[in-house]
Order: C-alpha cells, then sequence, then structure tokens
C-alpha cells in the first residue's frame, strides 16, 4: 500500500517537474538575452551644448569684427558716391546741415540757344531771372514772378545762369533758394543767393551781395550741374567745381570766341578759323581704364581731345534737339550732331538765330522771325515784329526776349487762342 502510493506520488510529481521546465528554460535564456542586448547597438542621447564664457566671448569680438568692416567698406563707397554741390569759392555761402541722401545741384543753367545768346534770361520754377536796364541806363538783375517783379542786384551782368540750391534748405519743406550766377563788369564770375523762398511768392530780401566765384577774366559761363563751364578771354575752355571751386582745364589746343555744352559734350567754335569743335567735358573718363597698358594710355593722352566737327566757316550757331543750327555763307544750314548730313534751311543771311524744341527765331534786316524747319524750306516763315535794335535772341518755353537800344529786355509771350505772339513789352 506505501509502495503504491508512492508510485502513484511520483507519477503525479513528472509533469508537474515537466511543466517547470519551460520556466527554468526561459530562466537559463536571460542572460543570453541580457548579453545580447549589450552587444546590439544603442540610440545616442544628445546632450545640451553649455555655452562657456570663452565661447561667448568669441562670439561678440566676431560680431564686433564684423560690424567695423561693414561701417569701412559703407563709408569707402558711400564717399566716393557723394557729390557737395554748395559754392565754397572766394565769398562762397555756408551749407547748412544736408538731408538723407545728400542732395547736389543737377540743374542746367540756362537753355542751350541762349547761352550763345548772351544769356539775358532764365525761367525756372515759374520765376524769370533776367538782366535789363533801369530807366536810368543802370544794368540789374531782376527776378519776376507773375505780376511781382523784384531788384535782386544793381550790376554790369552777363552771360546769366541760375540753379536751384538743394542744399542750403534741404531739410526745410516748401522752401527753396536759387544760386544766380553771373559775369560783373570787371568780368569776373560771380553769383548772388537769391533765398529761402516759402510758398509760392517772391522772397522780400533786395540788394543782394554780390559773391566773386572765380577772379579773373571771363567772356562766357554755362552752369550744369555741380560744374560752371567757362570761356576766358584768352579764349581757352574750362570749368570749375561748384563745390570746391578746383578749376579744370578742358579747351587750350586753340582759342574759341563761344561755346556751349550739350549733354556731357562741349561745343565751341573756333575764333581763328569760325570751324565749329566738340570736346569731352569730364576728359578723364575717357583715359581711366583699368585694362589700358601705360603706353596706351600714354599715346591716348597725347591725342587730340578736341575734334573737328564742322568744317565750314560759320558766324554763330545754337543746339537744339541733336541739330546744330548754323549762320553761314550759305544761309541757315543744320547737321547733325556728328556734324554729318547737313540740311540747308534757307538761303537768306540771318543777322542771330535761337532755336528751342524744333521751333527756330532768327533776326534778319531788322526784323524778328520763328519758322519750323518744313516752313522755312518752304521760305514761309512767321515775321513776329520789329527787332528793337537787338542783336540776340532769348527763348523760354512760351516766350521770346529781346533788347532795345537802351538796354532794357523786352518780353512778347505766345497767344495759343489767337496764334500769335503778343505786342513786346519792357520788363522793368
Amino acid at each position: 500500500m506505501d509502495q503504491e502510493t508512492e508510485k502513484k506520488a511520483a507519477e503525479t510529481a513528472e509533469p508537474a517537474a515537466d511543466a517547470g521546465k519551460p520556466e527554468n528554460d526561459e530562466k537559463n535564456k536571460k542572460p543570453d538575452a541580457a548579453e545580447n542586448s549589450k552587444n546590439a547597438p544603442k540610440k545616442k542621447k544628445k546632450k545640451k551644448y553649455k555655452l562657456q564664457v570663452m565661447d561667448v566671448v568669441t562670439i561678440v569680438f566676431t560680431v564686433v569684427i564684423v560690424g567695423i568692416m561693414a561701417y569701412v567698406l559703407y563709408n569707402q563707397f558711400a564717399g566716393e558716391s557723394e557729390n557737395p554741390s554748395a559754392p565754397t569759392a572766394s565769398g562762397s555761402a555756408t551749407a547748412a546741415p544736408t538731408a538723407t541722401p545728400q542732395p547736389v545741384l543737377s540743374d542746367i543753367g540756362n537753355i542751350y540757344g541762349n547761352i550763345i545768346n548772351d544769356a539775358n534770361v532764365v525761367v525756372i520754377d515759374e520765376r524769370e531771372y533776367f538782366i535789363s536796364a533801369d530807366d536810368n541806363g543802370e544794368t540789374h538783375i531782376f527776378a519776376a514772378l507773375g505780376d511781382d517783379t523784384k531788384d535782386l542786384i544793381q550790376t554790369d551782368a552777363s552771360s546769366l545762369n541760375v540753379v536751384t540750391d538743394y542744399i542750403t534748405y534741404a531739410d526745410q519743406s516748401n522752401v527753396t533758394a536759387y544760386y544766380v550766377f553771373y559775369i560783373n563788369g570787371d568780368s569776373k564770375i560771380c553769383y548772388v543767393h537769391d533765398g529761402p523762398v516759402g510758398g509760392d511768392g517772391l522772397e522780400e530780401k533786395t540788394n543782394l551781395e554780390e559773391q566773386v566765384f572765380l577772379d579773373g577774366s571771363y567772356q562766357s559761363i554755362c552752369v550744369s550741374g555741380e560744374y560752371v563751364y567757362y570761356l576766358d578771354e584768352a579764349g581757352k575752355i574750362g570749368k570749375a567745381e561748384i563745390a570746391t571751386g578746383e578749376v579744370t582745364e578742358l579747351g587750350t589746343e586753340r582759342v574759341y570766341k563761344s561755346f556751349v555744352l550739350y549733354y556731357g559734350v562741349i561745343y565751341a567754335l573756333g575764333a581763328e578759323d569760325s570751324f565749329i569743335y566738340s570736346m569731352p567735358s569730364n576728359p578723364a573718363d575717357d583715359t581711366e581704364s583699368s585694362t589700358a597698358s601705360p603706353a596706351a594710355t600714354a599715346e591716348a593722352e597725347e591725342e587730340s581731345r578736341e575734334t573737328l566737327l564742322i568744317d565750314e566757316a560759320c558766324r554763330s550757331f545754337v543746339i537744339d534737339s541733336d541739330w546744330i543750327y548754323v549762320l553761314n555763307d550759305s544761309g541757315i544750314v543744320r547737321y547733325l550732331m556728328d556734324g554729318s548730313g547737313k540740311d540747308t534751311l534757307s538761303g537768306l543771311h540771318a543777322d542771330a538765330i535761337n532755336v528751342y524744341e524744333g521751333a527756330i527765331f532768327y533776326l534778319s534786316e531788322g526784323s524778328l522771325y520763328t519758322a519750323s524747319a518744313e516752313k522755312l524750306l518752304l521760305n514761309e516763315p512767321t515775321q513776329i515784329s520789329e527787332a528793337y535794335g537787338s542783336s540776340t535772341i532769348n527763348l523760354s518755353e512760351s516766350s521770346v526776349y529781346l533788347k532795345n537800344e537802351s538796354g532794357k529786355l523786352l518780353k512778347s509771350s505766345y497767344d495759343s487762342e489767337n496764334s500769335k505772339y503778343e505786342e513786346f513789352t519792357a520788363m522793368s
């Protein structure tokens, strides 16, 4: 009985032992799995980098160096493009603080045709600056706006040029001033400063003080942008920077008797042969080249810059709309800007000529006429009036000006309703 019982107990214990084996096997395998997990690649955790004191110092130092380099580069390039434009020659006006970006003188001082015709009048911002004699025969420079006229200065002036002063009152809105350039009775290049002008009226200040811009002796001037271009009494052509008074000689190979600047090129009438020559207004542009050899540059400098353009003797010339109009023995003739392709518009021998936007004005046999090129070719000019003894013609957009024998400037405006010019009246 006891043996039977022991046998059954042994049989019952075997399944229990078998059932326990997988558990034991799994326990035996766990060290292997742990071993394998050690050999498998692990995911690396990202560490947060902490800035050290030296790192902060390095970053700040780098930013400061980059900022200094940017500032130096900006000043270098900005400095090269600055163009100071207030008169600073003897007796010049002192420029006030300027706006940003720095404004510059950019006007053309007078109509191209007026420069050749003694330049007695300039119209700018509807203001007429003009040279005329008073009732006592004394010459003055006046300014007129609408029905108001004021006397700027008494001086024996000629070659009038006016440009806007963009500098002195650049930081003030609705305020404008003007530099009035001219040649005085002593043949010096002078100017007066008219302004400030607020609103639409004339500034009350009169009897302005004459400032000498260039001492010496000069025949005529042409103001354009930042320069006063001049023809001196010796017949030489040059320019002076308005801001500094620095002088550059331009035409020195021969002598001239009249000139005008037109889109960066100077056109001049030779005093000895009466031919028309051209020359650059900025000769440095022709020789500056980073690729040119020293020998080529020297050769270019030796070449003449004063180019013969028209080899027919001319008494006078004016430029308008890319045409050169001349008075010569053939009559009234016009040439293309390169001196070729001439048209003889009329065979009459005029005493003076001026042209503005295709409208031709000329004096002949004591009378003033106007015509287009087509009308002149057909010999169909329009007579405006008698010439009043004038030897020059000045023009503006809608008016024509003559000087009478007493030196008074006379004006006639175009009446669009009646398609004709009004009667001439004295301006002072």
